[in-house]
């Protein structure tokens, strides 16, 4: 871990070391390969936890070995990796690799079809800046590789709306035509980011919107498009998208907690802190300006360190008024943006003050990747570690629920909101695991969990006085460093049981503010289809401590199959959710959310 602060012109120069230092401690020479824990939260994979030799992670050590200079030891894992990958044309994961040796295609859980992309993009990087390196025999199994990788990624042909992998096997078809002189290939890159772009320019944002981990895998696709592809039109779309991205991750950007705000799309972890390069893109695009000056005393010595080449080898491009934004913290602000255009569309609402932010997105699943509702606080204290944070969760059995349907609406530091419960829905991801409606599955605890994170000695209250539980209607308020959390449960029913309440102390500062809907000492076969009912609802605010919204109240009003909530202090807010269990297209076309009584929009 590097201790001295950023300097100009150095930058590139240690992330190259760093990231090289990094696969050197994890490199098996005897293997050729990487060797690492494999991913414990991998639906691809059964070796979660094992040590295990990784293709990706290798070919970006080989990439970092060749910047580096060390051209035959590059040449070596290469060479390695090519062996992975599935060169039959008639098979169904032609062109890409299993995640590690110890696990063969054939064995994978699910073979990741996303590893054309992720390797691709690699092999694409040496070709291009390293081929004079290579001998005559190794270029001839990269080009062979390439070309199968970019034939996995046409056949393929993901929608524009899942925007990392869209963004990715566009470089890896334009690098595919551009280092095999294959009209065809470079014609179905341009079409692509043709698409892509058009996708982006109907709403002006991302679908994948707000990911700490995608917005960079798009960025560093993006860029790397403009800068290395010679096909003009698509550098030009490139580069005009690489521009919306900063533009889109700078407006949830809050200085004073150093942390991007929500909601999130797609994320992994609450804090910044652990997302190394991301951080080091953001310190290459400021020049090292304060807060950024020390952040590389943020990178540890994992494998993601191996990533930091990508930074060092492409420039950020972010425009000058986006540098500012992100070394200068502004005034307090409230934006809402179209992300995604759907049923409902999916618009998200972000408050930004000196001292807190909070982000809601007004309906979406609830996969553990999402940050349907997120909050942080702390003033001049950007890089303290873990950031105080709260976030919605709903978990059954302890693993978030994607069933579980969460709504709401937002204007400045208040929010409403809503879960309800989608059958047929997806257990614990979106894909797969799918529960059909009228089919039971075991359950035996399900909550909505407000999680607050970071916090040391928090002062909780229950309707003004000490207290670890709560009833419907009852209000909590967390405060801590400045801060008040305020939730109010204002609503909800498990088949006609009002939910119950806790307020619990977990280890390592995580404390959660817990809705109960339903609880069992064994695992009940539930279908939620078969429910009258199932839901809750409320309102949550964060404020500066000692500023309260003057008599806080949310009522409801039930209709049929439906509720509408409304907040009554400040902003008139108004939301409407589902209180039945319904199809997910059911809870779309209930959805309703007005702001001073005019629908939510950007």
């Amino acid at each position: 871990m590097s201790t001295r602060p950023l300097a100009p012109g150095e930058l590139d120069e240690w992330l190259t070391a760093t990231a090289a230092a990094a696969g050197k401690r994890a490199y098996d020479v005897a293997h050729r390969l990487i060797r690492m824990p494999g991913s414990a939260s991998s639906v691809h994979t059964a070796l979660g936890g094992r040590t295990v030799h990784a293709f990706r992670e290798s070919t970006t050590y080989a990439l970092i070995l060749l910047e580096t200079g060390a051209a035959d030891e590059a040449a070596g894992i290469v060479d390695r990796v090519l062996d992975g990958q599935d060169l039959d044309p008639v098979s169904d994961t032609y062109g890409i690799w299993p995640y590690y040796l110890e696990e063969p295609l054939e064995r994978m859980t699910r073979p990741d079809t996303n590893w054309a992309d992720f390797i691709g993009q690699e092999l694409v990087l040496i070709m291009i800046r390293h081929a004079g390196a290579l001998t005559d025999q190794l270029r001839l199994r990269l080009r062979t590789a390439i070309a199968a990788a970019a034939e996995a990624v046409v056949r393929r042909n993901v929608p524009m709306s899942y925007t990392n992998i869209a963004s990715k096997g566009s470089f890896v078809t334009l690098g595919a035509g551009q280092i095999l002189d294959d009209p065809e290939l470079t014609r179905y890159g341009r079409e692509r980011i043709e698409r892509l772009a058009a996708t982006v320019y109907e709403t002006g944002s991302f679908a994948e919107y707000n990911s700490p981990t995608y917005w960079l895998v798009t960025c560093t696709a993006m860029s790397a498009i403009s800068q290395y592809i010679t096909d003009q039109r698509s550098a030009t779309i490139a580069a005009d998208l690489v521009e919306r991205l900063w533009r889109h991750l700078v407006q949830r950007w809050h200085l004073p907690s150093g942390q991007l705000s929500g909601p999130m799309s797609r994320a992994y972890r609450d804090d910044l802190g652990e997302e190394p390069q991301l951080l080091a893109h953001l310190a290459k695009a400021v020049g090292g300006q304060a807060p950024f000056d020390s952040v590389l005393e943020r990178v540890d010595d994992s494998p993601v360190t191996l990533a930091l080449v990508h930074t060092a080898i492409l420039r950020p491009d972010a425009p000058a008024d986006v540098v500012r934004q992100l070394v200068t913290a502004g005034p307090p602000t409230m934006r809402h943006e179209l992300f995604s255009r759907g049923r409902p569309d999916r618009v998200g609402s972000t408050w930004l003050h000196t001292k807190n932010t909070l982000g809601t997105v007004n309906f979406a699943d609830c996969w553990f990747q999402r940050r349907n509702l997120l909050g942080y606080w702390g003033a001049n204290d950007a890089w303290r570690r873990p950031p105080r944070s709260v976030r919605l969760r709903v978990v059954k059995d302890d693993v978030d629920f994607v069933s579980a349907i969460s709504s709401s609406v937002q204007q400045g530091p208040h929010a409403l909101w809503h879960v309800g419960f989608a059958s047929p829905g997806g257990d614990h991801h979106v894909h797969r695991n799918v529960i059909p409606s009228g089919e039971s599955v075991p359950m035996r605890s399900l909550r909505v969990l407000f999680e607050f994170r970071g916090i040391t000695d928090p002062e909780i209250r229950v309707n003004g006085a000490s207290g670890n539980s709560f009833t419907l209607h009852d209000h909590v308020t967390v405060s801590e460093d400045g801060s008040t959390v305020s939730i109010i449960p204002a609503g909800g029913s498990w088949n006609g049981t009002p939910p119950t309440g806790r307020i619990t102390a977990g280890t390592n500062g995580v404390l959660t503010v817990e809705v109960e809907l339903f609880s069992a000492s064994e695992p009940q076969p539930i279908d939620l289809s078969a429910l009258d009912s199932a839901f809750v609802g409320g309102a949550l605010s964060l404020l500066p401590y000692g500023e309260t919204a003057a008599s806080p109240s949310v009522s409801a009003r039930a209709e049929g199959n439906h509720i509408s909530w409304s907040w009554i202090p400040g902003p008139y807010l108004e939301l409407t959710g589902r209180t039945a269990v319904g199809t997910i297209e059911d809870h779309g076309d209930t959805h309703r959310a007005t702001i001073d009584r005019q629908p939510l929009r950007p």
